[in-house]
């Protein structure tokens, strides 16, 4: 490969870092430039709202780094910070930054991620807050530390189940306030999603479905939510939860699809053969779940970016194009009051669910005539069985005799003796959105 060429790499987020390493893994020579809008190295972002805020990092900061100092320049990788881009080119492909700098490439791979969704009059409030970017944790971080006190937290999705847990296990008293009338609503049938958070109670946490908040309140800072039916919730700190939206305002003008993300196709290329995406910003076909949408998910960017490195070095080669594409079932996990939950496959809160439970170990399946998502609480030998059922295809049916057992098998190595407690079986119909 000719040295002339330049990958030039928007974002240095996992699936943006993930794309570098595989092209240096696959043998690419060429340039690679790696833009990111942030003034620290590329950083990890779920322990940010896991064990960065619960200070359980084992080696502190240092634990956040997707690689460590010396690498990108042992790799000659050409690591841009504090560099935002404004406009993607294709005249002369590329990108320009605010700063009116342009960085012509071969290859422009979109990485730059989402950002945390604010409400309507609530953004920048003192006493208000999100959390998606390390700088954003730090400063979260440090109000925790000063507290404890009254946390608010807007939205039951995981991050904000998971910043409900790092202040409980500090000392906080938490409120959690859901517009829906369930836990976990965008994802998991309502069943499911209390089973995920049936902990809250033993850490001091209260969580209240169907609250229709209306607006902040308290003067500078502010002291309480209030609700539309006039009821007020104290609060000394208040942590927005209610998602994310993906990054693609500089796009626009660039002829790109761009719908929830940028659209892609199952080797991560969007409508211009040469510029691709990955990560929480793209849209991408998966051919296990048969799903073309953004998955926020970090297993997911890594996936996204050896794919799209696979398929760079393809078209950059004389061999016939027989690009990669993305064919397994997508992946995650939390820890959510105490307990580990790991979900696989594409869920949606209409859904058909099985759930079966040995203790607190629980085991749920998800689909319609095909097996689509599998669930499991405290339980990891199940979903790496999950995971494979899905990806051979398996029906619901299959995956329901399956669960039946799942959750009573032993979770330690096989030659154990198992669990014999009988497993408690749920059948849950589809549930209107």
């Amino acid at each position: 490969m000719s040295r002339s060429e330049r990958v030039l790499i928007v974002g240095a987020s996992v699936a943006g870092v993930s794309v570098a390493e595989e092209l240096r893994e696959q043998g690419f020579n060429g340039e690679i430039v790696l833009l990111s809008d942030e003034d620290c190295e590329p950083y990890d972002r779920p322990p940010l709202s896991k064990q960065f805020l619960a200070g359980t990092l084992p080696a502190g900061r240092q634990s956040l780094a997707l690689r460590d100092s010396g690498w990108y320049e042992k790799n000659n990788v050409c690591l841009r910070l504090s560099t935002k881009a404004a406009k993607v080119t294709t005249d002369i492909l590329g990108v320009r930054t605010a700063d009116d700098e342009h960085f012509p490439a071969d290859h422009v791979v979109i990485a730059t991620g989402a950002s945390a969704r604010t409400l309507p009059g609530w953004s920048g409030l003192p006493g208000v807050l999100v959390l998606r970017t390390l700088r954003d944790a730090d400063v979260l971080a440090a109000c925790l530390e000063r507290g404890p006190g009254r946390l608010v937290v807007l939205g039951a999705g995981f991050i904000g189940l998971e910043v409900a847990t790092a202040a409980a296990d500090a000392g906080w008293v938490v409120q959690v306030l859901e517009r829906a009338d369930a836990p976990l609503s965008r994802v998991l049938p309502p069943a499911l999603g209390r089973l995920c958070v049936e902990g809250a109670v033993g850490h001091n946490v209260q969580i209240d479905y169907s609250m229709d908040v209306l607006e902040p309140a308290g003067g500078d800072i502010v002291q309480e939510v209030r609700l539309r039916d006039g009821r007020t919730f104290p609060a000394d700190l208040i942590v927005l939860g209610v998602g994310v939206v993906p990054n693609t305002g500089w796009l626009e003008g660039s002829g790109l699809e761009c719908h929830d993300g940028v659209v892609c196709d199952g080797s991560g290329r969007t409508t211009e053969p040469r510029v691709w995406a990955v990560g929480d910003v793209a849209r991408w076909p998966n051919s296990v779940t048969e799903q073309h949408i953004r998955v926020e998910q970090w297993q997911t960017a890594r996936d996204h970016g050896r794919i799209v490195a696979g398929a760079i070095s393809q078209c950059t080669s004389t061999e016939p194009l027989d690009l990669p594409v993305w064919d397994t079932a997508p992946y995650f996990w939390s820890d959510l009051f105490g307990r580990k939950v790991q979900l696989s496959g594409h869920a949606s809160p209409d859904m058909n669910s099985v759930i079966t439970r040995t203790g607190k170990r629980v085991v749920a399946v998800l689909g319609d005539d095909r097996l689509r998502a599998v669930l499991a609480i405290d339980h990891p030998r199940a979903i790496a069985v999950g995971r494979r059922l899905l990806s051979r295809g398996a029906t619901f049916s299959e995956g329901v005799e399956w669960a039946k057992g799942a959750a009573s098998a032993s979770p330690k190595p096989a030659g154990r003796v198992a669990n014999a407690v009988t497993p408690e079986t749920l059948t849950t119909p589809p549930q209107a959105l």
